[in-house]
């Protein structure tokens, strides 16, 4: 037998094979809405070759693989292969009798369980467990099934045993993903962490993956000086991660996501490194953040243009980012209103509100003064988006409006606070950047989605209630030279004649404030369209 006893780096991906003659009959016989809705994807030939070679072999002559979702057996039937083990060497759990069938077929003697991983009793003595778990989750649970994977999988290694597995790469970046993290520091060296910028492994999967790969270990002191390598591929499978990022494991903090570990430009990091001595504070110093309007019935409180009802009772309404195509946004530009009337029917009739009345008539006859009510949301100026393909803007209206769910209504702590001041933050290249790194990517459409918690929590900014007055009178010209134009794409500011310019002079100002050279601020358009252009070329694989 050929083992390994330590990870291999210098060729993860050998040749690609067929082996998996049963998992292709299953992708054959079983609808893909039915293996998707379950969390089944099967992992592709290279990818697996790619996961074994990362991971290497065990200690011992024959070491124990598990598969904690075996699915049709891809995984161990790849480990017999590579290191010639004997079928008693392999372990599966699997939940689809069909899939199990087809791995006892061509694992026989194999032991293979028709049941929950989740609910086994470790044994403690595997020496890599290896697989594909499912993306999905249980109903009404907060979180993906393959964290419950995680929980329960080093009970089942020995010490110094490894786990090789294809995630979603929502744990580096979302709130859940801190149970991840803080379990892999308490249990694990972290030796591999991988994602591909070139190719979406999965066809059909609405989720980008990664790989991992750690060793069960109980030292701490051996845990906290394991060198944690961050890999790209940088070109399809069969290939090798490049290095993009090594630390101890001591420098990784379980509440801060690890995601920009792997993406973020150094110049990001560099930034964050220095934040306090800057003078950074996170965005939620400065703002609060609330979701715009999620009506249920869009038809109802977003009346058209025509309908009859007292202008008291339609307020201004920014529905998508994409009314208003620049960041200087006026209100009464807004085609659309939202109906927001806090009175009873009794309360319109006395005051005669016939056109109020009618509309209540039409769409909430019988119907009590609750199905009529919003919650209550203050009208903001400044909005942050919660979408984002590649056109980025944050629109600042000469006054206050409401907003649909796909914005953030900004409102500032400090009411005294300028609000053209956060809107020349806002668009700046900085905080775009910014964004790529707090906002998600575990999609797989390509589109970067922000959270609340995310924007006000990971996002720094140079906290302007600080400013010298004619510091903060540049930064306030900056913005208000900004185009009136339509905001260009992120790769195409820099070439627009007009935006390319007046960003480049923003730039220059938040770069100051950030600490940066003039060449260093420069950079920043460019890093982030990278960032840009490199999220949504994966979207297209």
């Amino acid at each position: 037998m050929a083992s390994a006893s330590s990870p291999h780096t210098e060729n993860p991906a050998p040749g690609l094979g067929s082996r998996d003659v049963s998992g292709e009959r299953l992708e054959r016989e079983v609808p893909a809405e039915v293996r998707h809705a379950r969390g089944q994807y099967f992992t592709p030939d290279r990818l697996v070759d790619f996961v074994l070679e990362l991971a290497g072999g065990g200690k011992s002559s024959d070491p124990i693989v598990l598969d904690p979702a075996c699915g049709s057996g891809r995984f161990l039937l790849a480990a017999r292969e590579r290191w010639e083990l004997p079928t008693l060497a392999l372990r599966g759990f699997e939940t689809d009798p069909r899939a199990l069938g087809l791995a006892r077929e061509h694992l026989p003697g194999a032991h293979l369980f028709a049941s929950d991983f989740r609910e086994a009793r470790p044994a403690g003595d595997v020496d890599l467990l290896v697989g594909n778990p499912p993306y999905v989750r249980d109903r009404g649970a907060k979180r993906d099934l393959y964290v419950d994977f995680l929980e329960v999988a080093g009970g089942h290694l020995r010490e110094g045993g490894r786990l090789a597995l294809v995630l979603s790469n929502a744990w580096l970046d979302v709130g859940y993903g801190r149970l991840v993290r803080q379990l892999l520091r308490d249990q694990f060296a972290v030796e591999w962490i991988v994602e591909s910028s070139v190719e979406r492994w999965f066809e059909g999967a609405k989720v980008n993956t990664m790989v991992l790969v750690a060793r069960r270990c109980a030292s701490s002191a051996e845990r906290d000086s394991q060198p944690v390598r961050f890999g790209l591929l940088k070109a399809p499978l069969p290939s090798s991660p490049q290095v993009v990022r090594e630390i101890s494991q001591r420098e990784l903090s379980v509440e801060q996501p690890w995601g920009p570990l792997l993406r973020a430009p150094n110049l990001f990091l560099d930034v964050h490194g220095m934040a306090g001595a800057r003078g950074l504070v996170q965005l939620g110093d400065l703002v609060r953040l609330r979701r715009g309007f999620t009506t249920n019935d869009n038809s109802f409180f977003y009346p058209p243009s025509g309908a009859e009802i007292e202008q008291e009772y339609l307020w201004p309404l920014l529905k998508s980012p994409k009314r208003v195509g620049g960041v200087h946004g006026r209100a009464d530009d807004l085609k659309e209103r939202v109906f927001l009337c806090p009175r009873s029917r009794e309360g319109l009739q006395r005051l005669g509100h016939t056109g109020a009345l009618a509309w209540l008539d039409r769409h909430r006859a019988g119907q009590p003064q609750s199905s009529w009510t919003l919650p209550s949301r203050e009208p903001a100026r400044l909005f942050l988006v919660k979408g984002y393909a590649d056109r980025f803007r944050q629109p600042l209206f000469d006054r206050p409006v409401h907003g649909d769910q796909q914005l953030y209504s900004v409102y500032p702590n400090d009411s005294g606070l300028d609000e053209t001041l956060l809107a020349a933050l806002f668009n700046s290249s900085w905080f775009h950047l910014s964004l790529e790194m707090a906002g998600r990517v575990n999609f797989g459409d390509g589109v970067l989605w922000l959270s609340v918690a995310d924007a006000r929590e990971q996002i720094l900014v140079p906290d302007v209630r600080a400013l010298a007055p004619q510091v903060a009178a540049r930064l306030r010209q900056a913005f208000l030279e900004l185009p009136k134009s339509r905001v260009p794409t992120a790769g195409r500011v820099s070439l627009d004649p007009d935006w390319g310019p007046a960003v480049r002079r923003l730039d220059e100002v938040v770069g100051s404030l950030l600490g940066l050279s003039k060449r260093e601020g420069a950079a920043l358009q460019r890093e982030w369209a990278a960032r840009c252009d490199q999220r949504l070329a994966m979207s297209s694989k």
